[in-house]
């Protein structure tokens, strides 16, 4: 019996260990060239933080995803099939900030999920000039979404590349890239410039939309949940659009039709929305925000959404709903807030006192 059980255990250990190790490569393989795109691929640089891998796939596996061969050159390769040198074409630098993908399975399927950065630069001699900072947050379902990983990736660098393209990056203010690998980051003691942003990473810059005339409006007559919808040249909450400032508060979508404004500013923007009870609100809630899925789960979700708080963390630019969770691990290194949280009544304005308690700590 005894030597049974440690057969069993070493076979345990070295499946674990076996699964550590599994590889998932992926080969990029676009079919055809984008349309109508004003600029190609120059040069391809590499500033993730973590270079090792591109995150995970075959979930149950905990697989790592590589892409396959050199990094850069993989890229670079993709990229003039994508966007084919021309004459008529400016060249730009494409600094990827970050590349992921994940899994998650649910009951009845999977979730695939990829993440994209990138930041577009002109060169000058050898000067970079930041021509903005875009992202893309793709999202798929079905049975098996290891092998969709490619198609993910490949609609993630389009939107990227359609995203630059739909701004006057051509006249863009210029920006000077001192290092590819410093990590810029969020002024929260001053709101951002006036304006439409694209990104949290435009906002980190104060660099947002050029030329954007903007109206905001609150479409409802509440007073303790107040929702609002912004106008940018015209356009009704176009989708692209992640982040307002009017230059006193920050306002972020929340769905397809309404931002929230932040009911206060600091290293933890605070915001009130309702939000379906179904959305996980950690980085799941993030990719739903972003790819405006959130608007679809709220209009399932029905009466069963409710008031919660949201914050944006200005340190690592994710959205995260204030749950009890989140503020037993936000407030570790201050444990006298977490005790005077656990007294209270644990509500909504308990758990806006905390976030506005850890923003006076910094």
């Amino acid at each position: 019996m005894k030597k049974l059980v440690i057969v069993v255990f070493l076979i345990i250990i070295e499946s674990i260990v076996y699964a550590q190790n599994v590889v998932h490569v992926i080969r990029l393989n676009p079919d055809s060239a984008l349309k109508n795109i004003r600029f190609s691929c120059l040069e391809v640089l590499d500033a993730r933080t973590n270079k090792e891998n591109i995150g995970s796939a075959i979930g149950n596996a905990n697989a790592i995803a590589q892409l396959e061969g050199d990094f850069t050159g993989h890229l670079k390769t993709t990229l003039d099939k994508m966007l084919p040198q021309e004459e008529s074409k400016l060249g730009l630098i494409v600094i990827f900030r970050e590349i992921e993908i994940s899994e998650k399975t649910e009951s009845s399927s999977k979730l695939g999920f990829c993440k994209i950065e990138i930041e577009f630069a002109k060169k000058v001699d050898t000067t970079l000039y930041s021509l903005g900072v875009f992202d893309a947050h793709i999202i798929g379902k079905g049975a098996d979404v290891t092998k969709s990983h490619e198609s993910r990736i490949l609609l993630g660098l389009e939107e990227c590349f359609r995203k630059l393209d739909e701004t006057n990056w051509e006249n863009a203010k210029e920006f000077i890239i001192e290092d590819i690998h410093h990590k810029l980051v969020y002024d929260y003691k001053s709101i951002p410039p006036k304006g439409a942003y694209l990104s949290f990473e435009q906002m980190v810059r104060g660099t947002p939309l050029d030329n954007a005339e903007l109206k905001i409006k609150q479409v409802n007559q509440s007073d303790k949940n107040p929702a609002y919808n912004v106008k940018v040249n015209k356009t009704d909450n176009p989708q692209h659009i992640r982040f307002v400032s009017d230059g006193e508060n920050v306002y972020i979508r929340t769905n397809k039709y309404h931002f929230v404004k932040s009911r206060f500013h600091g290293k933890y923007i605070y915001f009130q929305g309702r939000l379906p009870a179904s959305v996980d609100q950690g980085i799941g809630f993030s990719f739903y925000l972003a790819t405006g899925l959130l608007g679809a789960a709220l209009v399932s979700a029905g009466s069963s959404s409710s008031m919660s708080g949201i914050v944006l963390e200005t340190e690592t630019g994710n959205v995260k709903g204030v749950t009890d969770y989140y503020i037993v691990n936000v407030t570790k290194p201050f444990p006298e807030i977490l005790k005077e949280y656990r007294a209270s009544k644990r509500n909504l304005e308990a758990k806006e006192n905390v976030i506005k308690q850890l923003n006076a700590k910094f």
